[in-house]
C-alpha cells in the first residue's frame, strides 16, 4: 500500500501505486495517476490532468500540471501531463500542462529537472535529458535524448533540441540545436563544436566521432548555400550524418549559426 501522510489532501479518482509515498501539505488534485514507488515530498502539488509513471521523485514545492502562463488560457480546457518513469523534479520546479483539449505535455524516462527550471505548456522531452537550475523552456520546445541544458538558459518557443546536446550556462537559444552540437552564448547561442565530451561518455566510436565533425565542418564553416550542405551530407554513409541531415530538413526555425573561427576573426586565411 501507499505511504500517505495524513497531512496531504488527496482528490477524488486519485490513483496511486504500491509503495508511492507522500510527504505531509502536498496536494493531489482530482483524477491524478501517480505509479508504484514514487517518492513525493512535502508541499509538492499535482494538478488534474498528470499521469506519471513508477520511480519518479518530486521534491519540495514542485508544481506539476499547473495551467499554462497564458493570459488567453481558458482553465475549462481539458489537457494535462505524461510522465514516464525514473524522473527527479527538484525543489520548485514547475511543468505546465498543454494549452489544448485532451493534449499533454510529455517528458519520457530518465530525466532530472533541477531546482527551480520550468518546462511550458506543450514541450516534448524524450528521455536522460538534464535541465539545470533556472532553465526555461518556452512553450512547444521539444528536446531529444541524453541533451544537457546548463542553468539559467533561456529557449525560445518552438525550438528544437536535438539528442547529445550541450547548451552552456546563461545561453540564449532562438533557433533549433542539431543533435551533437555544443551550443554557447548570452546574447544569442552559436554552435562552436561537437559536444565531444558527451559523445565520448556515450560511446560513440572514434569513427563516428570524427564524421560527425566533418560533417559540421561541412555546415557551420564552409560557408556553402545550403542545397549544397544538404546534398553533401546526403553523399555520406554515416548514420549520424544521415541523423542531422534529416534534422535540417525538418527543421523551421533555422538551426544556430557557427561561431566565427579565429583565424576569420583576426582576418587570416580560412583553413
Amino acid at each position: 500500500m501507499p505511504k500517505v501522510h495524513a497531512a496531504t489532501i488527496v482528490g477524488k479518482n486519485v490513483h496511486i501505486g504500491k509503495h508511492t509515498r507522500i510527504g505531509p501539505y502536498s496536494i493531489l488534485e482530482d483524477g491524478v495517476e501517480v505509479g508504484e514507488n514514487c517518492r513525493i515530498d512535502s508541499c509538492v502539488r499535482i494538478c488534474t490532468g498528470v499521469r506519471m509513471g513508477d520511480n519518479n521523485q518530486l521534491l519540495h514545492g514542485a508544481v506539476i500540471g499547473g495551467p499554462p502562463q497564458n493570459l488567453d488560457f481558458d482553465v475549462a480546457i481539458k489537457s494535462g501531463v505524461m510522465i514516464g518513469k525514473n524522473n527527479i523534479f527538484r525543489e520548485h520546479s514547475t511543468v505546465n500542462r498543454s494549452m489544448f483539449e485532451n493534449r499533454d505535455t510529455v517528458i519520457g524516462n530518465n530525466n532530472f529537472l533541477m531546482a527551480t527550471g520550468h518546462i511550458a505548456h506543450d514541450c516534448m522531452m524524450k528521455d536522460r535529458n538534464v535541465i539545470c537550475n533556472g532553465a526555461l523552456l518556452a512553450g512547444h520546445v521539444s528536446i531529444g535524448n541524453s541533451s544537457f541544458i546548463s542553468g539559467n538558459v533561456g529557449i525560445h518557443q518552438s525550438c528544437n533540441i536535438g539528442d547529445f546536446v550541450m547548451v552552456g550556462g546563461c545561453a540564449k537559444i532562438v533557433q533549433d540545436c542539431p543533435h551533437y552540437s555544443l551550443v554557447v552564448g548570452a546574447e544569442v547561442g552559436r554552435v562552436v563544436g561537437t559536444n565531444g565530451v558527451g559523445l565520448r561518455r556515450a560511446d560513440f566510436s572514434p569513427e563516428d566521432r570524427k564524421a560527425i565533425k566533418r560533417a559540421f565542418r561541412t555546415i557551420f564553416w564552409s560557408h556553402l548555400p545550403l542545397s549544397t550542405i544538404k546534398a553533401r551530407l546526403r553523399e555520406d554513409s554515416n548514420e549520424h550524418v544521415q541523423r542531422l541531415s534529416d534534422f535540417l530538413e525538418k527543421s523551421t526555425r533555422g538551426i544556430c549559426s557557427g561561431q566565427k573561427r579565429k583565424a576569420e576573426i583576426l582576418g587570416q586565411p580560412k583553413a
